[in-house]
């Protein structure tokens, strides 16, 4: 899944108060892939990657579902679907997922969900957006067979997630922050490419956004250029990070001239309690 790699301090500083080093480490491993802080550490990593593999000319999420991102704003139950039989208990595919979001109260809740293949499966807990989802248990395929998508049980919102057939991990940059958490952003990748078709390079603008919970707005915070002409990979460490409060939805969406363009995007940092 991804890249995972340990913040770049002395791990002792992250061992867990009665277990050993290897312990620390899979503590902050899993951490980074949960999107959850970590607790038991000196606060907590948020680490985000997301890719959108064919932006047509205009503007779309940099999420594998591409298209609009529409966010909950009441909360809802979840229906979770794959476009292959084999995504269900005994098939080929995945056997067992993990829904990491935000519920109601604005705090963090999970839950396990067995797929049915083709046939939606509903989730007990209501949701206000999904930070994560990820294949716990595959069968002989070792991942998803099928693109798993998860949309509102209402179907008022639309997609809020969804795991690409063969990925075993949501492909999205969108993260909500809990109630009583700060997030700063010190770290940007962003790559992108013309996947096929001829004419020039695309010219792509990157924004980021947050949308604020609490006075019902949507606020412009992270705006790039790029020219695939002369550039195609931008790294930015933020020296001052980018702060987020609590009950924030931070996404990104790309602006592209030419269709067929590929964006590929992540972004992290360290979380903690306000």
């Amino acid at each position: 899944m991804a890249e995972f790699e340990l913040p770049d301090n002395d791990v002792n500083k992250y061992q867990v108060i009665d277990g050993s080093r290897d312990e620390a480490i899979l503590k902050t491993l899993n951490d980074i892939v949960s999107n959850t802080g970590g607790d038991a550490l000196n606060g907590g990593v948020v680490n985000k990657f997301g890719r959108n593999i064919d932006v047509d000319a205009g503007t779309e999420i940099i999420a594998s579902f591409g298209g609009t991102f529409n966010i909950m704003t009441t909360a809802d139950t979840l229906d979770v679907v794959s476009s292959s039989a084999a995504d269900a208990s005994g098939g080929t595919g995945a056997t067992l997922l993990l829904i990491q979001g935000i519920g109601a109260d604005f705090l963090n809740i999970e839950e396990y969900i067995t797929p049915t293949g083709t046939t939606p499966v509903t989730t007990v807990n209501s949701y206000l957006g999904v930070n994560r989802v990820y294949v716990v248990a595959s069968g002989t395929g070792n991942t998803n067979a099928g693109s798993i998508t998860i949309d509102d049980t209402s179907n008022t919102v639309g997609t809020q997630a969804q795991v690409p057939a063969g990925a075993s991990v949501t492909q999205q940059c969108i993260y909500h922050t809990q109630i009583g958490r700060t997030f700063e952003l010190n770290f940007l990748n962003l790559s992108a490419i013309k996947v096929t078709g001829g004419g020039g390079q695309p010219e792509i603008t990157i924004k980021g956004y947050s949308f604020s919970r609490v006075t019902n707005t949507v606020y412009e915070v992270i705006d790039l250029q790029m020219d695939l002409s002369v550039e195609n990979n931008v790294i930015i460490p933020y020296t001052n990070p980018i702060v987020y409060t609590g009950r924030e939805v931070i996404y990104f969406t790309c602006t592209t001239d030419t269709a067929n363009t590929k964006v590929s995007l992540r972004f992290s940092g360290s979380e903690g309690d306000s």
